[in-house]
Formats: structure tokens, C-alpha cells, sequence
């Protein structure tokens, strides 16, 4: 194209026109039921409920344009950086330029996602930011056209056809990895390195729970706070009358009177009721395993509104994560699948307590009070970690203890060395 002819087309005011058929063809890509199976929709909104996590509202950042609907996916990207405390990289132009004028500048661009990096589409053109990074799949949050329609997605890996095209690293999030821990009914949390300082979060506390940049605390009249941010960010009541509550990504679930209720999204979205009757639950990003009537296992995957299927009978306990389903059986036999929810039991190991999923760790408590855990496959051998163990938590590289009022932490190695954190401890979370 000229550029006497993209002068003309300024001056007509055909710009915009351009900028809008761009954005609607990628989202009608994106959209396209045909290949819907690639990508799950997860919210879409014409206002800004998808993107009012990040206190988004349509305002112009760095100059870009908001355009008459007050929607722009270059726009949103800009703010979403800002807001991590990027400085102003200079105006990057249509979102299908983006990538090759930030590499101009020096920022890296490659087929790395990270958080808080921009995934960007060359063709047509669009920019998203990147809320969350599993191995299995990424999660955007996005401010598009079409018209005016907010949207977030997950887009799986194996997904060639809408898997971005690029990632734009111009200030990626560094989330610092959290401890919570309760003490005489005072919840503090560190991030960063195991020595770092305590920060004091909350009195009057039962239990806490971490997720991401999300802290959740019970207290002892049963009310339910939630912050997310960093850790001076200001409590939000959430819930009352909790007996049992849960966190995973930006799901948060009570159990109240046997009502579970589950809320996905803002820490001010609606509350939904999932099932009754329920005992014990667990949660991933799009999974949800019940206990219900104390002995029947069932879980549910994708929305809220998805069925639920009888995974077993006769269950003590669930954990869910996105790939994997752990149960202990009325006899205490710990028993795993992987994949599908359809998919054969493996038994595990027996005289099983307690147990948790995470990532391709299983971790055991056993009736003796030792800890157990295995990573890598179902069949790996298990690795004794500690004894004397009231309870645990893990969490990525992460395993953390609580014995005899000690919490102990260790990172790396199923073999590494504890390093003792706090004494006095009734609850830990990583």
C-alpha cells in the first residue's frame, strides 16, 4: 500500500473501519464453531465484566485509541502493562505490527508465553494478555471489537490453528512464590525465598489458602475474606457462614450447611450453587470433585453448569487437578487416574489419610503420620519426605509440612533438606 493512498484513506477516515474488519475477522476465527474445540470460551461480555479483575474500563492508555466503542485490544494490552509498571515502549501501531516494532526496541518476542507477556496474532491481527500459563494451556483476557465484546479464553498447545503467533515480552509478571501460614489465629504470609520476612495479614483467622496472587482466609465467625495483588492489597468479604472453603486460579468454593457454591472470575462475581448433600470437595482451574452424601465420588469439568459424572463409590475424599483425579476409598486405599474422566483407577498406595494433586506430584499422608510422594508417572515409586506429619500442602517445587506445631518447608528435590519456617502453626498453604 502507498502511502498516498494511506494518507487518502486517513483522510476519509477509513482507518478505523480497517482496525474494526481486522479485529472481527480474528475473533470470528477464534469464535468460528468449526473449530471451537480448540479454544473454550470462558467469558463474553459487551461491557467490561470480563476484564473488571484488572479494573479495566475502557480508559486510553499510552494514546491508544479506544475507538467509539471503547473497546481496542491494543489498548487493553497497553494498560494491562502499564499496569505491571512497563514504562511507555512507544507506540507499537496496529496489533499485527506489534511484534516486529517491539523486536526493533529491543524486547524479546518468541513462542514462550508468560504471564503478563502479550500474545500476539500476525494474521489478521490481534493482541491479548496473558493471565495464566499451565502446561497444558494458556489463558488470555482480551478487549476486542465485534462489536464491543470483552472476551477471555483458553487456547490448549495442541491447537496449531489459534495458538498466537508470537509472544511479546515487555514486562512479564515475576509472581514470587507464597507461603501462608496460621499462628495463635494469626494469619502471615512471605514471598520470595524461604528466609524472607513474615508479613501479618489478618487476625482472628481459622485457615488460609493461596492461589496465584489471590489470599483467602476463614475466620473464626465463619466469614470468608479474599485479596489479591500484593500482600498490602485491601480484605474483601466474600462469604459468610463458611464451614469449608477452597481456592484454585481464579476459582474460590464454600461449602456451607452441605451447599457447595463455587464463583469463577472477579472476587465480586455471583456466587453459584453447584450441588448439596456435599462433604468434601476440591478444585482445579476446570475441574470440580465432590464427596457427596459422605461416600459418593463425583466431578464435573468445564463451566459451572456441566454435568456431574459418578467417578466412585464408597470415597473418603477427592483431589482434582486438571489432568489427574485422586480418591481414597472407604478402606483408605488411595487410588489415581490420569487424563479423561472416564479413564481406570490405579491403585496408589494403602492406609492412606490424606492426599493431594499437584502438577505431576502425588503427595500421601498415612495413618502413621508419614508423608509420602511420587512424581513424574502414576507408577513412579513413592519417596518417604517426613514423619510425624499433622498435615501438608504443595505446590509446584514446593512441599511444606506442619509437625508437632513446626511448619517446615523444602523446594526442589523430593530429597532436599526441610527448612524450618515457624513453630506455633495450626495452618499452611503454599
Amino acid at each position: 500500500m502507498s502511502l498516498r493512498l494511506l494518507r487518502d484513506m486517513l483522510a476519509n477516515s477509513l482507518y478505523h473501519k480497517i482496525v474494526v474488519f481486522i479485529c472481527i475477522t480474528i475473533l470470528l476465527s477464534m469464535i468460528n464453531t468449526n473449530i471451537a474445540h480448540a479454544a473454550v470460551l470462558l467469558c463474553r461480555s459487551p461491557g467490561y465484566n470480563c476484564t473488571s479483575h484488572s479494573g479495566y474500563r475502557g480508559q486510553s492508555t499510552w494514546g491508544y485509541s479506544t475507538h467509539e466503542t471503547g473497546h481496542n485490544c491494543t489498548n487493553y494490552a497497553a494498560y494491562r502493562l502499564a499496569q505491571n509498571g512497563a514504562a511507555n515502549p512507544g507506540n507499537l501501531g496496529h496489533a499485527y505490527n506489534w511484534a516486529t516494532k517491539a523486536r526493533s526496541k529491543g524486547f524479546t518476542v518468541n513462542g514462550t508465553p508468560e504471564v503478563g507477556s502479550i500474545a500476539q496474532w500476525t494474521t489478521p491481527g490481534h493482541v491479548a494478555y496473558v493471565e495464566k500459563v499451565t502446561p497444558e494451556y494458556i489463558e488470555t483476557s482480551e478487549d476486542s471489537y465485534l462489536p464491543a465484546i470483552t472476551l477471555q479464553k483458553r487456547y490448549y498447545r495442541s491447537s496449531d490453528r489459534e495458538w498466537p503467533h508470537n509472544f511479546i515480552h515487555i514486562r512479564d509478571v515475576t509472581l514470587l512464590p507464597r507461603i501462608g501460614i496460621v499462628q495463635n489465629s494469626i494469619a502471615s504470609v512471605k514471598e520470595g525465598p524461604l528466609n524472607e520476612l513474615w508479613t501479618i495479614q489478618a487476625r482472628g483467622v481459622k485457615s488460609i489458602r493461596l492461589s496465584g496472587n489471590r489470599i483467602v482466609v476463614l475466620n473464626h465467625n465463619k466469614e470468608l475474606y479474599a485479596k489479591e495483588g500484593p500482600t498490602n492489597a485491601t480484605w474483601i468479604k466474600i462469604a459468610d457462614n463458611v464451614d469449608k472453603f477452597d481456592i484454585s486460579g481464579n476459582r474460590i468454593g464454600v461449602l456451607s450447611g452441605g451447599w457447595l457454591a463455587i464463583k469463577e472470575g472477579s472476587l465480586n462475581e455471583n456466587w453459584v450453587r453447584v450441588a448439596d448433600n456435599v462433604t468434601q470437595f476440591s478444585l482445579s482451574s476446570s475441574r470440580i470433585g465432590i464427596i457427596k452424601g459422605g461416600v459418593n465420588a463425583f466431578v464435573k469439568e468445564g463451566s459451572l453448569s456441566a454435568l456431574w459424572t459418578l467417578v466412585y463409590n464408597n470415597a473418603n475424599s477427592i483431589s482434582v487437578t486438571d489432568n489427574r483425579i485422586a480418591v481414597i476409598g472407604t478402606s483408605n486405599n488411595l487410588f489415581a487416574k490420569e487424563g479423561s474422566i472416564n479413564n481406570l483407577w490405579t491403585l496408589l498406595i494403602n492406609n492412606t489419610k490424606t492426599a493431594i494433586l499437584d502438577g505431576d506430584r502425588v503427595g500421601a499422608l498415612s495413618y502413621g503420620d508419614v508423608l509420602y510422594v511420587k512424581e513424574g508417572s502414576l507408577h513412579t515409586a513413592w519417596v518417604n519426605v517426613a514423619t510425624a506429619v499433622t498435615s501438608f500442602d504443595m505446590s509446584k517445587s514446593r512441599i511444606g509440612v506442619i509437625s508437632n506445631g513446626m511448619a517446615a518447608v523444602k523446594e526442589g528435590q523430593l530429597g532436599s533438606l526441610w527448612t524450618t519456617v515457624a513453630d506455633s502453626v495450626s495452618d499452611l498453604s503454599l
